[in-house]
């Protein structure tokens, strides 16, 4: 029995990776000096919610932050700050993270830096369901996490000089 629990989010490995992906491009480009974080979090479920545990990912950036004006359709079609971008991939993110039972939202950051995307999706705590996509040669349908607390934080820095 390994020393940690294994926590599996169930969903589509491409279209996950698509929404991380996507936030950490937008990060990049609306960051031309500074860092972008990478910040993990396990919510553990009340019984408000039943008992039903959360992943919450954040990317965090110290660019531009998001104009006042787009803040509140942020997450429509079109809607952009870049003159290099269509205004999609938000829209696009945000239904991948719905489709798959979570929720997407932004913020500016309170330090007046930049800005946060934060997404959850539920977490399924059911060892053996994890061990049969384990074994399975399709990873594709599941994610894992490794905890060794009731709330795990990890975080990653990228510096950009």
């Amino acid at each position: 029995m390994p020393p940690y629990e294994i926590i599996c989010v169930e969903g589509d490995k491409n279209r996950l990776t698509q929404v991380i992906s996507n936030l950490l491009n937008n990060a990049q480009n609306f960051t031309e000096k500074g860092v972008i974080s990478i910040l993990m979090e396990i919510k553990r479920g009340s019984e408000e919610d039943n008992n039903k545990s959360q992943i919450e990912v954040t990317i965090k950036d110290t660019g531009v932050g998001i104009s006042q004006d787009v803040l509140p359709r942020l997450f429509s079609k079109f809607a952009t700050c870049s003159p290099r971008g269509t205004g999609l991939g938000l829209y696009i993110s945000m239904n991948i993270v719905e489709a798959h039972r979570g929720k997407m939202w932004a913020e500016n950051n309170q330090d007046c830096k930049g800005a946060s995307f934060q997404f959850t999706l539920p977490l399924v705590i059911n060892s053996q369901k994890v061990q049969n996509n384990n074994n399975s040669n399709n990873n594709n349908n599941c994610r894992i996490v490794k905890d060794k607390g009731t709330f795990a934080k990890r975080q990653q820095r990228l510096n950009l000089a």
